[in-house]
């Protein structure tokens, strides 16, 4: 468990590839206790305001779906670029009043909305106050998250595909005659 999963300690390389940086406060809970239990009790809780497991910050007690929450709220980030900071109301009010396509992140052109909704409802189970409440990391989480890099996949392709075909297209119609308006033109003129 990180127990300080935030923006700052998410490393890309140049390929993109993720890297979980700072796990100076990481716990690994023994082999005997992780198969036996589903909480693990610490003297103190540490992590990073807005990104804390609501429940261990109250109890104390580390859950294997403990970074799920600052999981959640990563992924709103994600898909909005604002700060953590009630961010989980906003995105739930967006959602119920029908504005959240107005919440994305305004740098990101063509956004699927239905698939940014439905990415966000998973977050906002990520960020559930009751750990129980929240979704599994393999059995939910992880599916979607593949499902969403392959349909990243085929956007991209269908993106290189049509940049291809508009090229080739151009350069068949270099020379041959066009219609603007009423008049015939080449693409020369």
């Amino acid at each position: 468990m990180h127990r300080d999963l935030k923006p700052a300690n998410i490393l890309l390389d140049r390929n993109y590839v993720s890297k979980i940086s700072d796990v100076g406060l990481a716990r690994l809970v023994p082999p005997a206790v992780a198969d036996s239990v589903t909480q693990y009790r610490l003297t103190a809780t540490a992590g990073t305001f807005c990104y804390i497991d609501p429940e261990y910050q109250q109890t104390g007690k580390l859950g294997v779906k403990s970074d799920i929450y600052s999981l959640g709220v990563l992924l709103l980030q994600v898909l909005t670029a604002r700060p953590p900071m009630g961010l989980t109301h906003h995105v739930e009010k967006a959602i119920d009043a029908g504005t959240f396509a107005q919440m994305l992140d305004v740098t990101v052109k063509d956004w699927p909305v239905d698939d940014a909704i439905g990415f966000a409802k998973l977050a906002l189970k990520c960020t559930e106050m009751r750990r129980r409440d929240r979704p599994d990391l393999a059995t939910v989480i992880l599916p979607e998250l593949n499902r969403l890099r392959n349909l990243g996949h085929a956007y991209e392709a269908r993106m290189s595909a049509a940049a291809a075909d508009a090229a080739a297209h151009a350069q068949d119609n270099v020379g041959s005659p066009t219609v603007v308006g009423a008049s015939w033109r080449t693409a020369e003129s």
